[in-house]
């Protein structure tokens, strides 16, 4: 007995210790990797990525993300049709429903957006998981993608957790969600089954049908200029450490920042391309978000003020919080990576500051802080991004649109 018992052991401990292998590595990039986050996301908003479509299940849970979406735009859409043939409807009712479906068509745009860019994104996305950019210090650049790792995680997560709340709010009866998320006459006299299901789909999977496809711009974009901060703070640190290098003499000074500054300058130039792409992508996110937000912002918080308080008005205040926090972030992350420019910038005109000067290395001296220069110039002026060319996105574009959304909301008042 204990032969066979031994002999069943021996057999199964490879299939054992290969299963818990794969789970420990499953847990690992639960854990740490902002990426394994972001394919989640994405997954859910119907965009398999190249490491998703491995996944087991992945394509059933594409397919009923999709139809979930497809469901819940086609019921809006009969809503809303329904909604302006009442010639007897509130003003409120008409309101919300002009903002269903315009935020339909916004997804739509946000799509079709995220389908044009994927070459670009899946090219940023290698690059910024590649060691293209080094600062000689691995422990340094471990530390720096590690925290990378942790902050990128929290985009998804937070998305999560809207839905969650989201799916809470609607979950609590109330005479405004009944007329706010009314079925449409069709469907009135379906049966119980199948009221049942409809009511499932369209209430109770609402924001996981349409929170991740609304959030994939931030999501996918916000990861990667996450990324190239890191890089940035990657590129500061090996501009820090030619200080170090000061104490030599002229002639191993000069030469050890030759080849140095050949190095630099490659991956500078190599990042400056990444980020013409990443410019190009951002500019075309945000206008989208920009236009939307000033409209539906300040009707939801109209409709929200007519209602008085009840859960629906609640979910309405949330999801105006949650648009004015998805504008911010799109700003604070272009700001903090202009920042991180502006410190690379400040160790670069300190070099220039610091570097030794003799008559025997001056045509070395010109040509190095030359090259120095025109990084200093680049550096501090070629990092902010704009909106199309129509403003530069910055907090202060953030504060803007606050003001913008206040006469919003006071013309409608003043109007009713």
């Amino acid at each position: 007995m204990s032969n066979v018992f031994l002999s069943t052991r021996k057999r199964f401990s490879p299939w054992r210790w290969t299963k818990a292998a794969g789970i420990r590595h499953y847990l690992s990039m639960l854990g740490g990797n902002g990426f394994f986050w972001l394919d989640v996301f994405l997954l859910f908003a119907g965009i398999p990525t190249a490491s998703s479509t491995k996944w087991t299940g992945a394509r059933l849970i594409q397919y009923l993300s999709t139809f979930l979406f497809a469901f819940q735009s086609i019921l809006y859409i009969q809503q809303t049709i329904s909604a302006v043939a009442d010639r007897h409807g509130n003003t409120a009712i008409l309101l919300i429903e002009a903002v269903k479906s315009s935020s339909i068509v916004l997804i739509c745009m946000k799509m079709l957006l995220m389908i044009h860019l994927k070459i670009p994104l899946a090219s940023l996305r290698q690059f910024i998981d590649s060691n293209r950019i080094y600062s000689g210090d691995k422990t340094y650049d471990e530390r720096v993608f590690s925290k990378f790792h942790n902050s990128a995680r929290k985009i998804p997560q937070v998305v999560f957790a809207l839905i969650g709340l989201e799916t809470i709010l609607l979950s609590i009866p109330s005479s405004a969600r009944k007329a706010v998320f009314k079925l449409p006459h069709q469907l009135m006299g379906a049966g119980k089954h199948v009221s049942f299901l409809v009511n499932l789909l369209y209430f109770g999977l609402l924001p996981l049908g349409m929170c991740p496809r609304f959030f994939t711009n931030l999501g996918s974009l916000g990861v990667l200029l996450m990324g190239m901060r890191a890089k940035l703070q990657i590129l500061a640190h090996r501009y820090q450490q030619t200080l170090a290098h000061l104490v030599l003499d002229e002639k191993q000074y000069f030469a050890y920042m030759k080849l140095e500054m050949r190095k630099i300058m490659d991956q500078q130039l190599e990042f400056w391309r990444n980020l013409n792409i990443l410019k190009d992508m951002v500019g075309k996110a945000f206008c989208l978000v920009h236009y939307f937000s000033i409209y539906a912002i300040g009707t939801m918080l109209y409709v929200s003020k007519i209602m008085g308080l009840n859960a629906t008005s609640v979910m309405l205040v949330a999801s105006t919080a949650w648009l004015l926090l998805e504008y911010y972030v799109w700003c604070r992350l272009v700001e903090s990576l202009k920042e991180e420019a502006e410190s690379v910038a400040l160790n670069i005109f300190e070099i220039c500051c610091l570097m030794p000067y003799d008559r025997e290395h001056a045509a070395q001296y010109t040509q190095q802080r030359t090259s120095l220069m025109i990084s200093w110039i680049s550096m501090s002026n070629g990092l902010t991004m704009d909106c199309l060319g129509l403003f530069q996105i910055s907090t202060i574009g953030f504060v803007e649109l606050l003001n913008v959304v206040y006469t919003v909301v006071t013309f409608l008042i003043n109007v009713n």
